[in-house]
């Protein structure tokens, strides 16, 4: 296929196939969130998500191989996963062992098994950013601690590629304002004497006082003040009312496109659900292209992006 499908839509269409039809170097960028292992059955024959761990690994490695060959050289990757304790859901053990060779109540690890195995396919993995779900549903387990949080992994192709951090910098405090001011009237410059670098002299480590001056300088120059947001990012659940089990926040959406995916170009979500990542995309002037096996997902999908269509 020479040209992308009808931008702006969910297609009713199996991952991997749709991947595959997609023109090479087409994508500016992925993001997207897989059914997870052993949790939900989605009534949809060919889904994802109650084979055997080993074969669900192997279907997701295949699938963002396909993803990998669409996106622009330049591009990158998002990928939210949970995991899954063995012996609970669909996850249960099996007499044949067939699932998962866990002791039940162990958590499957399934996140890392999942990036580690992308890793070795080919994808370069910049950030593991824990999504920190401050309204976290409760649970009634007695003998652990309730899971807050949720992996979003950053990949890219290459070692350089498009990220634009001013368009997702974090104001800084006021007292952290004033004290740049300072600097920049005082024309202060690093004194090594005063404020030594690590032995090694790298970048990487360079002085807290040689990092106030950098960033002074920096805001010189662009007028841009504020900072990296980490790689925690707390963002609280959404409520949401359609017929579907699993939605993430289009809050948790947005660094995403506006670091990883310049204005105008084309986000794909592989698995796009209640069409979540649309939205999120075409909120922030970016194009959109999704497939969902489920029917009834795929209208639900097109109708919230209706929505928001400029």
């Amino acid at each position: 296929m020479s040209t992308l499908p009808e931008l702006n839509r969910v297609h009713q269409a199996d991952a991997l196939a749709f991947c595959r039809s997609l023109p090479d170097a087409s994508i500016d960028l992925v993001m997207t969130s897989p059914p997870y292992w052993g949790l939900r059955d989605y009534k949809a024959q060919g889904q994802i998500g109650l084979e055997d761990m080993a074969a669900y690994i192997d279907r997701l490695v295949e699938i963002f191989r396909e993803a990998r060959r669409a996106l622009k050289p330049d591009g990158s990757f998002y990928l939210n996963l949970g995991d899954t304790y063995a012996g609970s859901g669909y996850a249960a053990e099996t007499s044949n062992g067939r699932r998962a060779p866990l002791p039940r109540k162990c958590l499957a690890g399934i996140p890392w098994r999942v990036a580690l195995r992308l890793i070795d396919d080919g994808w370069i993995l910049r950030n593991n950013l824990v999504w920190h779900k401050p309204n976290g549903a409760p649970h009634s387990a007695q003998d652990r601690f309730c899971v807050k949080h949720e992996d979003l992994f950053f990949f890219v192709k290459q070692q350089r590629y498009y990220f634009d951090l001013n368009a997702v910098r974090e104001p800084y405090k006021p007292s952290t304002v004033k004290r740049i001011k300072r600097i920049l009237e005082a024309k202060t410059e690093f004194d090594p004497a005063r404020h030594k670098n690590d032995a090694s002299g790298s970048r990487k480590h360079q002085s807290p006082y040689q990092i106030m001056i950098n960033t002074a300088k920096r805001y010189e120059k662009t007028g841009i003040l504020g900072k990296n947001p980490g790689t925690v990012w707390p963002v609280s659940t959404s409520g949401f009312r359609g017929n579907h089990f699993a939605t993430y926040p289009e809050a948790l959406c947005r660094r995403p496109i506006l670091a990883s995916c310049p204005p105008g170009g084309v986000v794909l979500d592989p698995f796009s659900g209640s069409g979540t990542t649309g939205r999120a995309a075409l909120r922030l002037g970016r194009s959109f292209l999704g497939c969902d096996l489920n029917a009834e997902y795929v209208e639900m999908a097109n109708q919230r992006l209706r929505e928001v269509i400029p």
